[in-house]
């Protein structure tokens, strides 16, 4: 390894594991502390110079690259001032200085820093230092306790959970070890989820996902060598985005089936409904205050409107022209992926789709690292069998 390739790396390292770690921070009771924002104020300028200093001092840019990220970059901060919401400017930067960068190592870094923050946040919650919100609610005549382990909601930490489980399968070598422990991470994680933070959906979705990562290997090892079946897979994140769109628009309580779907997903279909008839679907973004339960612990209110899809969040808060771009974009990284018979990442990006359907967090890097391969790279030769 280079020094010049040593460099960069580790200058884009340092600015991602700040940025993790501040989005980390917003999703956890420590940002009620008295020192969280010493802690943000630590963390952005680093984030900032780093990202940029990568971006003006190390890369090469072409003009036609130019121009993709002014128009890129332009777009984030229309959406970011109209919508309030400063993440996605920070996202694009961090999507444009990830060129050249191997995502194996961006990987590695999530795979670390995640689940150590993760721990230390559970130990802090345990230790009475920040508050361990319990939820309780009554199902099937039990009452069940949802912890949030330090985490403002308990599908948070699960959420978090659920995405160790998905980057560990991607970045996990390929012998009959690393599939043991896949396994068991992904029994015990599915187990937390749903015994000691009652998060149905995450619990689930990692059973899910254990099906659809080995169905691929069986079936999809080669999948880069069919035309036809790669160029389907393209359209997997679109499919998922209008599915849910049109479930949401349609849905009526009249009718049995969506009223099923919309019970089976506790009631978020009626309250993505409620929002697309209460607001406009904006050109570049609109600020809507979402009203959730996170951060205490309360009944929910006549307030209440939370829209916990990705997709719809997307479309109500940032926009049509944003939305497309972000689809855009994630086609691309599958075609990318697919055409170097990745089957790994079709089995991520199935998942990643279906539970943008049902969660809030596609935009979220602390979560979806998986954004950064548009830009940076991944085992670029055809993937070799497990």
């Amino acid at each position: 390894m280079s020094d010049k390739y040593s460099n960069k790396t580790v200058i884009y390292l340092i600015g991602l594991v700040c940025y993790i770690t501040n989005m980390f921070l917003n999703y956890s009771m420590f940002k009620y502390t008295s020192g969280i924002l010493l802690a943000k104020f630590t963390l952005f300028p680093i984030i900032i110079l780093c990202l940029f200093y990568k971006i003006l001092f190390i890369d090469k840019v072409s003009l036609k690259e130019l121009i993709f990220y002014l128009l890129f970059v332009g777009i984030a901060v229309i959406v970011s001032i109209k919508s309030g919401n400063r993440q996605i400017l920070t996202l694009s930067l961090l999507i444009i200085s990830s060129k050249n960068i191997n995502f194996r190592y961006i990987l590695l870094t999530f795979l670390i820093i995640v689940p150590l923050l993760l721990f230390i946040t559970f130990l802090f919650s345990q230790a009475n230092i920040i508050p361990n919100l319990q939820y309780f609610r009554v199902r099937e005549g039990e009452l069940k306790i949802r912890n949030s382990y330090g985490m403002i909601y308990p599908t948070i930490f699960a959420a978090y959970l659920q995405y160790i489980v998905i980057g560990y399968s991607y970045f996990m070598r390929k012998n009959s070890l690393s599939h043991i422990t896949f396994i068991i991470l992904s029994i015990l994680c599915f187990f937390i989820c749903l015994y000691m933070a009652d998060a149905r959906m995450s619990a689930y979705s990692i059973v899910l996902y254990l099906f659809i990562f080995y169905f691929c290997s069986l079936f999809f090892r080669n999948i880069g060598q069919y035309k036809i079946l790669s160029t389907l897979t393209v359209f997997i994140f679109p499919l998922f985005f209008c599915a849910i769109y049109f479930l949401s628009a349609k849905y009526d309580p009249s009718s049995s089936i969506l009223e099923t779907i919309n019970s089976a997903l506790s009631g978020r279909l009626r309250l993505a409904h409620s929002a697309l008839e209460t607001y406009d679907i904006p050109l570049l973004g609109q600020e809507i205050k979402f009203v959730g339960l996170g951060g205490a612990v309360q009944d929910m209110g006549e307030d209440y409107n939370y829209v916990d899809s990705s997709f719809l969040q997307f479309l109500l808060s940032y926009g049509t022209i944003f939305s497309i771009f972000s689809t855009l974009l994630m086609m691309v990284i599958t075609w990318k992926r697919i055409k170097l018979s990745d089957y790994r990442f079709l089995a991520i990006i199935i998942i990643l789709s279906f539970n943008s359907m049902i969660e809030d967090r596609l935009l979220d890097i602390s979560v979806n690292i998986y954004w950064l391969l548009a830009l940076a790279y991944y085992n670029n030769t055809r993937i070799k069998h497990d």
